[in-house]
């Protein structure tokens, strides 16, 4: 594609220069700080995002999580259980806070996983009792 960028860069230090350019921002099996900022860490992490998008722009973040192997990584980056009333409820509310409407939430088959075609999806697939949920949101103008 002649339009596609990627950026290879801490989500607390997105460059500047990219601010409001992006029409699609895909976040796929993040760890660490992204996924912190992606599950519902504090929202600076999210508002970095939002500032790479244009208005109306779509954040596309595939998790994978085994919620018993990952539990030490999850307590220290502080991160909720990401149970479905977590989901449906609370995750909202953050991601609507850094300017991003959750327009659509979903648990990923193998099928639908094999899609992303990336040797990590494949590997995290096999072998484990890994959940994987696909978070759509829909950038505002404004950030509320």
């Amino acid at each position: 594609m002649p339009n596609v960028l990627f950026v290879q860069s801490a989500v607390e230090a997105l460059p500047a220069e990219l601010n409001g350019l992006a029409n699609q921002v895909h976040v796929n099996l993040p760890w660490g700080s992204l996924l912190r900022a992606v599950a519902g860490g504090p929202e600076s992490g999210l508002r970095n995002l939002h500032q790479l998008c244009a208005p109306d722009a779509l954040l596309i973040v595939v998790i994978g999580l085994d919620v018993a192997r990952d539990q030490s990584e999850l307590t220290r980056l502080g991160l909720p259980s990401l149970a479905s009333e977590y989901l449906t409820r609370e995750l909202p509310v953050r991601y609507q806070r850094a300017g991003f409407e959750i327009v659509k939430t979903e648990t990923l088959t193998d099928a639908s996983l094999s899609e992303m075609k990336t040797t990590w999806a494949r590997r995290l697939m096999t072998g484990h009792n890994r959940l994987f949920i696909r978070i759509e949101a829909r950038s505002s103008a404004v950030v509320g």
